[in-house]
């Protein structure tokens, strides 16, 4: 079954909006398929770790995808977000989403071939007593992103 980026990153927003209804959490995982359109559903360990433990996530991924022959794969994971005023410089030296106050709750997604990268967020919001309640799907052109996690595939082909 052949999926595009995009359909694939939908997929993966479908299940994880499902996870998260029924559990009210949803544990980082990754769905790849192999050149020979081998599926595979892997948990990953916890993100939130030291940067070492995600360090060693990013190497064990590349070293599987390598294995396995991905030709693509989705990452979802709950984060926080930071809420960037227009124009910020995403170079510059900005907080850890976990340590500032303009943190934004968010299921997080991931989407990677071998030509791109497509990103894609829900937001969590809170009432009161907690209860939480998902947004819509939100994507764009990953293109730009950064980050240990960013362009597994290239680095691993």
């Amino acid at each position: 079954m052949t999926l595009t980026l995009e359909k694939h990153v939908q997929i993966a927003a479908d299940v994880a909006r499902k996870v998260f209804t029924m559990t009210k959490g949803i544990m980082p995982m990754v769905h790849a398929i192999s050149a020979g359109d081998q599926h595979m559903v892997m948990a990953v360990p916890q993100l939130g770790g030291s940067d070492a433990e995600k360090d060693a996530v990013a190497v064990g991924l590349r070293k599987i995808f390598k294995e396995k022959d991905v030709m693509q794969y989705v990452l979802m994971t709950e984060a926080w977000s930071l809420l960037l005023p227009p124009g910020t410089d995403i170079g510059g030296d900005l907080p850890r989403p976990r340590d500032s106050a303009d943190r934004v709750e968010v299921i997080t997604f991931q989407g990677e071939d071998k030509d791109r990268v497509i990103c894609g967020q829900i937001v969590i919001t809170r009432d009161e007593k907690g209860e939480p309640t998902l947004g819509k799907l939100e994507t764009w052109d990953g293109g730009t992103s950064h980050g240990r996690l960013t362009g597994l595939l290239k680095t691993a082909n």
